[in-house]
């Protein structure tokens, strides 16, 4: 009892191994993965019909299932496959595991495989590496890194159709492919590989690498092509007017969009906004391709070399001088104080430590984003309560200017505020989310309050200040919050 895996050899090319022809000349019941072969091959029952239309997992168990099955029984049985049973051959693989699993006997023969194939067509140079990968798999299978494909298997028109899939989100429609049959090659298109015909067991598909780096599992093409077109001679006269300056508006409105859906909790939302937030990444990236200064994957690789330098207790590299040593890094405070020193490292030296927060953030968190950079410098209180206090001494100071300095209270104002974000902070609070919930938490009640009103026949333009306090503490009792609010009227105003 026991399987053979014998590997046929590249399609077309010369004379087996002694030792792969002395076990098919052994005997034992003969199984090809594909009746595809050159003439002269070994004749077979072939698994053909199992790799037309069935899902690909589905089709490689059910084939290491008669395998194993077969070999059950108590006889011999060889299994056949085109190239080396060692390299790019998924089905192989499996059967490997199942049979340790079941302490079925199992034994390789090799021959020479796609890599020996494709370099002596003059396609690949071994030595500058070679991503290999199964056509039915190549679907589940990682993106290649920054080195050229090989596709095995593609002996079926489903599998061309699988693998062509698989290669349209890694490469640009036009990104070259060259198919390698008998010895011959054919040059396509990733585009085309859907369609391809005249295929056999021999057949490999090559794929250059990406000139500018790794190909991408999700990638940006499509759309980079599709903003292309729409500010080409032929597209839309909306988006060939815009600019830089002009977009502006967009990406905010984005960025809060995104976060609207954040908050909701809605990953369907989430998707839909980070696609128009990325829209607007590839826009910018887009003009400044037109004007010649940049392109989307030179963004793309800046941000990744960032994320890899800044990250030295992840990717390694030398950092001298950081707080925390890479390899004792344990917490995320200490990755963020890494992270500073790193950053502070790079490029020009700033003019003010405060540089780097733009005036277009809102008020609450610049104003927090730079106080973080001055307490980075030793500026700051020992914790929370001199913050505080700072509170009731901004507030005090605002009570007096409405008394008596009525001019100066947008000032004191400001201060206050300021003294808020920077207590908020030592708090390890956000100021910017806190006051966004809080408002959140007014519109609620207010709307409960409209809602009892409605039901009551009520017109809001007549309340008193007591039935509005009324209302604001049914509204409170409604949401589960049975705190009082005083005897003010003007505290309905307060969350």
């Amino acid at each position: 009892m026991g399987i053979a895996v014998v590997g046929l050899g590249p399609d077309g090319e010369g004379a087996l191994p002694a030792k792969v022809r002395e076990r098919l000349a052994a005997g034992g019941e003969l199984y090809l993965r594909t009746t595809r072969l050159a003439a002269g091959a070994p004749r077979g029952d072939g698994f053909d019909g199992l790799f037309r239309g069935a899902p690909t997992g589905e089709v490689y168990r059910r084939l290491t299932d008669i395998l194993l099955e077969r070999a059950r029984r108590g006889g011999e049985v060889v299994y056949a496959v085109p190239g080396s049973p060692w390299v790019g051959d998924e089905a192989v693989a499996l059967l490997r595991r199942r049979a340790r699993r079941e302490r079925i006997p199992l034994e390789l023969f090799a021959a020479s495989g796609p890599v020996e194939s494709a370099a002596a067509a003059g396609l690949v140079d071994p030595t500058r590496g070679v991503a290999v990968r199964d056509a039915f798999t190549l679907d589940r299978a990682p993106a290649p890194g920054e080195t050229d494909l090989l596709v095995t298997q593609v002996h079926h028109r489903s599998a061309a159709r699988q693998a062509g899939r698989a290669l349209s989100r890694w490469y640009p429609p036009r990104h070259p492919v060259v198919v390698l049959r008998g010895g011959r090659r054919r040059r396509t298109a990733v585009q085309e590989v859907e369609r391809l015909v005249c295929l056999d067991g021999g057949t490999l598909l090559f794929v250059p690498r990406l000139p500018g780096g790794a190909a991408s599992a999700y990638p940006l093409d499509p759309l980079v092509e599709v903003m292309a077109r729409l500010r080409g001679p032929e597209g839309c006269p909306w988006d060939r007017e815009q600019t830089h300056r002009s977009l502006r508006p967009y990406v905010v409105e984005e960025a809060y969009e995104v976060v609207e859906a954040i908050d909701a909790a809605d990953p369907a939302k989430l998707r839909e906004e980070l696609g128009d937030l990325l829209l607007q990444v590839v826009f910018h990236a887009r003009l400044a391709a037109e004007a010649g200064e940049f392109t989307v994957n030179e963004v793309v690789r800046e941000v990744v070399e960032k994320l890899v330098r800044r990250h030295p207790h992840v990717f390694g590299g030398a950092h001298p001088d950081l707080p925390w040593e890479p390899r004792q890094v344990r917490a995320s405070g200490q990755v963020m104080e890494n992270w500073h020193r790193i950053k502070e490292g790079e490029g020009e030296r700033a003019a003010s430590a405060l540089s780097g927060v733009p005036r277009q953030f809102p008020a609450l968190l610049r104003s927090q984003k730079l106080q973080a950079k001055a307490a980075r410098l030793g500026f700051d209180w020992p914790d929370h309560r001199g913050a505080l206090e700072k509170v009731h001494e901004e507030l005090a100071e605002l009570e007096a200017a409405v008394s008596r300095e009525p001019e100066r209270a947008e000032e004191e104002l400001g201060d206050l505020l300021f003294a808020v974000v920077n207590a908020a902070r030592l708090l390890s609070l956000d100021a910017e989310v806190a006051l966004g919930s809080a408002t959140d938490k007014f519109v609620r009640r207010f709307e409960s309050m409209e809602r009892q009103l409605a039901a009551a026949g009520g017109d809001p333009r007549r309340l008193s200040g007591a039935q509005w306090d009324e209302l604001w503490r049914g509204a409170k009792k409604i949401e589960g919050n049975r705190g009082t609010e005083g005897n003010s009227a003007n505290r309905s105003c307060v969350p």
